[in-house]
C-alpha cells in the first residue's frame, strides 16, 4: 500500500544515516570543544607559563616564600599552620601543572574532524526538520517507524483474526439478545395486564396500555438488544393504540406512570419520583385510591406529589403548602412546612374551600387520623 511504501522510504532514509543512540548530543558536545580548540590551547599554555615558567612563575614565587618563612627558625613557631598550608599548595600546584601539561600534549586543533562533525550534525538536523521532531528524538522516531511498518506488514493476518473474533462475538451477542427478547416479551404481557387492571382503579376504565417490542432495523449490534421498547396507549373505546407521549394528557400520563411504578416497585431502584397533578379529572373515590397507591409507593421510594385533592394530600407522610403572591410587577412563590393542626386545616380547605365548616374539619381530621 501507499502507506507501507512511505514507511519503507522513511525508514530506509534514516537507516542509511546509521544513527547511534544519543549520537546528536555527543556530536554537539564534540563540536563545541573542537570549535574552541585554539582558544582553549591559548589559555592552557598561558596558565602553564604563569604557573611553572622561569623566575617569576607561581611555582618559583611559592618556593621562595616558603624558604623565607622556614628561615625564621624559632620565630616561625606560630606560623607552622600557614607554612603547612603553603607546602600543600606547592604540591597541588605541581600536580595541576602536570595535568595542564598532559592536556596540552594530547589536545590539539583538528579542522578536518571539526568539518566531519559539522557535516554529520547538519545531516541529522536536516532529517529532524523533515520529520518535524527534535534532533534528539530521531532514534525514537526510527523505532516508531519500524513498529508501524511491522503492523502494516502483519495487517492481513490481524484483519483475519479480527474478523474471526467479530463473528464469534456476534454469535454470543445474538444468543444473549434473543434470551433478553424472550424475557422482554414475557414481561411485557405481564406488565400490560397488571397496569391495565390498575388503571381501572385510577379512573381510567377504558385505557389500554400495550408494551410493544419494535425490532431494530440496524445491522449493527446495539446495547439495547434486538429491539426498542415502545409504550402505546388507547384512552378511549375504539381508539387505536398510539405512543403514550403523544396521546395522554398530563394527568393521564401521571396516573399511567403511577400504575407502572406501583407494579414495578419491587424490582426497580428509582430513588425519587415526582407526580404533578396526578389527580386531575378524578373524583373522591378514585382520588382516595390514587392517594393510597402513592403512600404505598412512598414506603420504598421518595415521592414528591403536587395535588389539589384532599384524599390524596391526606395520605402524605410529610406536607408542604405552596402559595403564590402576585403584585403589579412581580410574583413570589413560597413553600412552608405543615404539621399537626395546620395539616388538618389545609386538608379541610381543600375539601370545603377557604370558609371551611366544622363538618369539613371533621372530615379532614378523619382523613389524617386514618393514617396515624
Amino acid at each position: 500500500s501507499a502507506q507501507t511504501q512511505l514507511l519503507l522510504y522513511q525508514l530506509t532514509e534514516m537507516e542509511e544515516l546509521n544513527i547511534a543512540e544519543n549520537e546528536a548530543e555527543q556530536l554537539e558536545a564534540e563540536f563545541k570543544t573542537l570549535s574552541h580548540a585554539d582558544e582553549t590551547l591559548t589559555v592552557v599554555h598561558s596558565a602553564l607559563a604563569e604557573c611553572s615558567g622561569e623566575d617569576n612563575s607561581l611555582a618559583n614565587q611559592l618556593t621562595q616564600i616558603l624558604q623565607r618563612l622556614r628561615g625564621l627558625g624559632e620565630q616561625a613557631k606560630d606560623l607552622e599552620s600557614a607554612i603547612t598550608l603553603m607546602e600543600s599548595a606547592e604540591i597541588q600546584l605541581t600536580e595541576a601543572v602536570d595535568e595542564l601539561r598532559g592536556f596540552s600534549e594530547k589536545f590539539h586543533a583538528d579542522p578536518q574532524r571539526l568539518d566531519t562533525v559539522n557535516a554529520r550534525l547538519g545531516a541529522l538536523h536536516d532529517l529532524a526538520r523533515k520529520h518535524k521532531v527534535p534532533v534528539k528524538q530521531l532514534d525514537a522516531l526510527m523505532a516508531d517507524l519500524r513498529e508501524q511498518l511491522a503492523r502494516f506488514e502483519n495487517s492481513d493476518t490481524e484483519l483475519e483474526q479480527l474478523k474471526a473474533n467479530d463473528g464469534l462475538l456476534r454469535e454470543q451477542f445474538l444468543k444473549l439478545a434473543k434470551d433478553v427478547s424472550k424475557q422482554r416479551r414475557s414481561a411485557a404481557k405481564k406488565l400490560d395486564k397488571a397496569v391495565n387492571a390498575q388503571l381501572k382503579n385510577l379512573g381510567m376504565p377504558h385505557a389500554e396500555l400495550s408494551v410493544t417490542l419494535v425490532e431494530s432495523e440496524s445491522e449493527h449490534p446495539s446495547q439495547q438488544g434486538l429491539e426498542s421498547i415502545e409504550f402505546l396507549v388507547s384512552t378511549n373505546p375504539g381508539q387505536p393504540p398510539k405512543p403514550l407521549i403523544k396521546v395522554a394528557s398530563g394527568g393521564e400520563l401521571s396516573r399511567i406512570s403511577l400504575a407502572i411504578q406501583v407494579i414495578t416497585a419491587q424490582t426497580s431502584e428509582t430513588p425519587s419520583l415526582v407526580f404533578d397533578e396526578v389527580d386531575v379529572g378524578i373524583g373522591g373515590g378514585v382520588a382516595r385510591v390514587v392517594g393510597e397507591l402513592l403512600r404505598k409507593l412512598g414506603d420504598t421510594t421518595q415521592i414528591l406529589c403536587v395535588t389539589h385533592q384532599a384524599q390524596v394530600a391526606g395520605q402524605g407522610h410529610h406536607h408542604f403548602f405552596v402559595s403564590k403572591d402576585s403584585s403589579s410587577d412581580s410574583s413570589l412563590t413560597s413553600i412552608s412546612t405543615l404539621d399537626g393542626d395546620s395539616i388538618v386545616q389545609e386538608v379541610a380547605r381543600m375539601l370545603g374551600g377557604d370558609d371551611f365548616s366544622d363538618e369539613s374539619l371533621a372530615h379532614a381530621q378523619q382523613l389524617v387520623a386514618n393514617l396515624t
